[in-house]
């Protein structure tokens, strides 16, 4: 009997100006498009707007405003993990993560997270991360859960592409 295995592997890479059509290709759908917060509409976003997204992140990172990393499946971009509004003064940060539709559900968004975390504990760099999440984003919820992230707050916002009202929830984890 032959058994065949294969391991999966997780890694958290340097984004590239050369990512930006394959993040563009995996926004293309409209399910995954709409877990997130752009600022862009479903209908009009274009490869440009992307490019000009990426290009901003890359920049961000430069300056040390932010940490913003491609999530690779054996070495092919599936998504990305970032942070947003690093405060220096507090050591914390919004955390934000997505991944292609074709690869929700498998488990990998949840080992990026842990490998975000890691690093960011590692490089001493926060005493706290904290994420927010859509409260029918259930997929979502249940990674920030598996990484430890509690539960502390929730609000009605506006969705920034339906323009209707959401309940938002919000985490946060420390460092230990």
């Amino acid at each position: 009997m032959l058994i065949k295995i294969i391991i999966m592997k997780i890694s958290l890479d340097k984004l590239k100006q050369n990512d930006s059509k394959r993040i563009f290709d995996l926004f293309k759908d409209e399910d995954v498009f709409f877990t997130l917060g752009s600022p862009f509409k479903f209908e009009t976003i274009t490869l440009d707007q992307e490019i000009e997204f990426v290009k901003n992140m890359i920049d961000s990172v430069k300056n040390k405003n932010d940490l913003f990393f491609a999530i690779k499946l054996n070495n092919e971009l599936i998504g990305c993990i970032s942070t947003k509004g690093i405060d220096k003064k507090m050591r914390t940060a919004e955390v934000g993560y997505w991944i292609g539709k074709n690869y929700w559900g498998k488990g990998y968004a949840t080992l990026a997270l842990k490998q975000f975390l890691n690093l960011a504990w590692e490089t001493n760099l926060f005493d706290s991360l904290w994420a927010g999440s859509y409260e029918n984003n259930f997929g979502s919820i249940k990674v920030l859960e598996k990484n430890g992230f509690k539960k502390f707050k929730e609000e009605n916002i506006i969705h920034s592409v339906t323009d209707k009202i959401i309940i938002n929830v919000y985490y946060k984890i420390f460092k230990s």
